[in-house]
C-alpha cells in the first residue's frame, strides 16, 4: 500500500558563499586579516543596515514579514532563545541582519529572458521560492530560499521535486550542446544564427562560464 505523507510549513535549501570572491583582487589579503574580527562584526551589524535606503533590491526582515502580513512571525534566532536553546549573548555576538530580495526589482538582459533554459526553468524557481541573504562575521553569505506551504499540504514527492529542480536551470553541458547544435542547424541562416547564440552567450556569461573553455568547469 502507498503511503502518502504530506505536510504544511516550510522548505527551506541554504546555501554558503564565500564573501572573499566578491572582493577584488588587491583587497583580498587584507579580508582575509579582517573576516571573524569585532571591527567587521560591527560593520555587518551597524554599517551595512544603513546601506539600504541608497537601494531598493535588499528588504530588512521586518519589510519582508509586513508585506507577507505576518509580522508576528519569529525568527529562528528568536526561537532558539525563546526555547532555551541558547542565551542572550549568541544573540548579541553571532547573529545578524537578514535581508530579503525583492525579486520584483531585479532587471534581466534582453538577451538572456530569450534564452530557453532561462525563461522555462530558472524563471520558475525565482518566482517560486523567496531568498533571504544573511552575513557572518567570518566572512560567509548564508543564502537561504524558501518555498511555502502554510495553507494547502504538499506531499513528500513534490517538496522532493521541488528542490531537485532548483537545479535544472543551471545545466551547463546542455547550453553548450544547444550552442553547437544551433551553429550547424542555422550555418545558412546567419541572422536567425545570431540571436540564437546571443541568447546562450548571455546564459553563460550570467552563469560566470567561459564560452570557449566548456571543460573547465567547478560544478
Amino acid at each position: 500500500m502507498k503511503a502518502n505523507v504530506s505536510a504544511r510549513g516550510y522548505t527551506n535549501v541554504l546555501l554558503v558563499l564565500n564573501m572573499k570572491r566578491f572582493v577584488q583582487e588587491q583587497d583580498q589579503a587584507r579580508f582575509e586579516k579582517i573576516r571573524g574580527k569585532e571591527e567587521f562584526a560591527k560593520v555587518l551589524r551597524e554599517n551595512w543596515p544603513q546601506q539600504l535606503g541608497d537601494q531598493e533590491i535588499f528588504l530588512t526582515i521586518q519589510e519582508d514579514k509586513r508585506r507577507r502580513q505576518r509580522p508576528e512571525y519569529m525568527s529562528t534566532e528568536e526561537v532558539g532563545f525563546a526555547t532555551g536553546i541558547f542565551r542572550t549573548l549568541m544573540l548579541e555576538r553571532f547573529t545578524f541582519p537578514v535581508y530579503s530580495l525583492d525579486t520584483e526589482k531585479v532587471n534581466f538582459d534582453p538577451d538572456l529572458l530569450s534564452n530557453f533554459q532561462f525563461k522555462t526553468l530558472f524563471l520558475r524557481n525565482w518566482n517560486k521560492w523567496s531568498i533571504y541573504v544573511r552575513p557572518t562575521f567570518t566572512g560567509f553569505f548564508v543564502i537561504r530560499l524558501t518555498d511555502r506551504h502554510l495553507d494547502t499540504p504538499a506531499s513528500f514527492t513534490r517538496l522532493s521535486q521541488d528542490v531537485l529542480r532548483l537545479q535544472e536551470s543551471l545545466d551547463i553541458q546542455s547550453a553548450y550542446k544547444w550552442l553547437t547544435r544551433a551553429r550547424e542547424q542555422y550555418a545558412d541562416d546567419p541572422q536567425t544564427l545570431a540571436i540564437k547564440e546571443r541568447s546562450v552567450k548571455a546564459f553563460l556569461a550570467w552563469l560566470g562560464v567561459d564560452e570557449n573553455q566548456p571543460s573547465n568547469l567547478l560544478y
